[in-house]
């Protein structure tokens, strides 16, 4: 059981992180944009 939920902590820590570099891709056009402007 404990194995279990290490290896679902694992997979929402990837979830998590996987998130986070979309979310970067997706801000630095908008401020570079911004900073042209």
């Amino acid at each position: 059981m404990v194995l279990f939920y290490k290896l679902r902590m694992e997979r929402i820590k990837e979830a998590i992180q996987v998130c986070l570099e979309a979310d970067k891709e997706e801000i630095m056009p908008l401020k570079f944009i911004g900073v042209q402007q």
